[in-house]
């Protein structure tokens, strides 16, 4: 009886991860993308949560359907979902889409860009 362990070997190299369907996309689109991104992603969210409190909620015997009503009332957690993530009354899209979209960008602490800036559109600087 053989008790050695196998010798250990690397995992062969992994494949280039594709670049993100918004990679290649405008400021706006991209915007655009992660806003839908989010919505989506909250809407599934909500809907999962539906269902999830739908399932500890007990049956009554009045009005099972049977499977129909089953997928019927998965169809209407889905909508509702993403009736839920569309009108955002949580936040929970600002909050994805926010972080999706990665930091805001940091003003300058010499106030170069600033005083450039003003001094472009300042109508004392032109006399």
């Amino acid at each position: 009886m053989d008790l050695s362990f196998p010798s250990w070997a690397p995992p062969p190299a992994a494949a280039p991860v594709p670049a993100a369907p918004a990679a290649g996309l405008s400021g706006q689109d991209r915007e655009a993308a992660a806003r839908k991104a989010a919505t989506g992603f909250a809407g599934f969210f909500y809907g999962h949560l539906l269902k999830t409190l739908r399932g500890a909620v007990p049956e009554g015997t009045l009005g099972r359907g049977g499977k129909g009503e089953r997928w019927f009332q998965e169809l209407l957690d889905g909508t509702m979902g993403d009736r839920f993530a569309e009108s955002d009354r949580t936040g929970l899209v600002e909050t994805l889409y926010r972080s999706m979209a990665g930091p805001a960008p940091r003003p300058d602490p010499s106030g170069a860009a600033e005083a450039a800036r003003l001094s472009a559109v300042s109508p004392l600087e032109n006399r």
